[in-house]
């Protein structure tokens, strides 16, 4: 799980993980504090990341050392943190 910490409620993440085990997520009208950022890199699932400004978006791009084979976005009421969950199928279940 990641949490971003937000000043202020923001719209509708998506997030999605693409080829390289790159996650890749667009946070709409939003601007990116790069230090509260530099701590995903301490996560021991990241290796790598990126991120771009387009617009009044920025798009987080994470490579992760680990497949993951889906990727969830949460929020709470009340709550302006937005939540990323990974997932990984397990055979049997």
């Amino acid at each position: 799980v990641f949490k971003i910490e937000a000043m202020q409620k923001i719209g509708k993440v998506e997030a999605w993980i693409g080829q390289g085990n790159w996650l890749y997520m667009s946070i709409p009208d939003t601007s990116i504090d790069a230090g509260q950022l530099a701590e995903l890199r301490k996560c021991p699932l990241v290796s790598g990341m990126e991120f771009f400004r387009y617009g009044s978006s920025v798009q987080v791009t994470l490579q992760l050392n680990q497949k993951f084979d889906h990727v969830g976005v949460l929020t709470y009421p009340g709550d302006n943190n937005v939540y990323v969950v990974l997932y990984r199928f397990t055979e049997g279940l």
